[in-house]
C-alpha cells in the first residue's frame, strides 16, 4: 500500500507515467543510479518551484482576506487595497522552459 500512495504522491506532484516508472526502480532496492538521482533531484527542483508559486499566492489571498475584513468591521473607514505580489516579468516563459530554477 505505501508503493502505491507512493506513486500516487509523485502524479500528484505532477510527474507523468514515464517519469514515476524511472524512479521506481531505484526504490525497490534502495539504490538510485546516477540518472535516477538526477531525475529525482530535477523533478524535486521543480515541484519546490511550485511551492514558492503557491505560497507567494496563498499570502496574496490572505492580504485580500484582511482587508475584507477590515471594510467588514467598519465599512466607514478608507478602503485599502490589498498587497499585490511583485511583477514576475517573463512568467509566461518560466511555464515553457524546461530547465527548473531558469526564472
Amino acid at each position: 500500500m505505501d508503493r502505491v500512495r507512493f506513486i500516487q504522491d509523485l502524479h500528484a506532484a505532477g510527474l507523468g507515467s514515464k517519469a514515476v516508472l524511472r524512479i521506481l526502480p531505484g526504490t525497490d532496492h534502495g539504490v538510485l543510479t546516477d540518472g535516477e538521482q538526477d531525475q529525482l533531484l530535477t523533478e524535486r527542483e521543480r515541484v519546490q518551484a511550485q511551492l514558492v508559486e503557491l505560497t507567494v499566492t496563498r499570502d496574496t489571498l490572505d492580504d485580500v482576506v484582511r482587508a475584507g475584513q477590515a471594510y467588514r468591521a467598519d465599512p466607514s473607514a478608507p478602503a485599502r487595497r490589498a498587497a499585490r505580489p511583485p511583477a514576475r516579468a517573463g512568467w509566461w516563459r518560466c511555464r515553457r522552459t524546461a530547465t527548473p530554477g531558469t526564472c
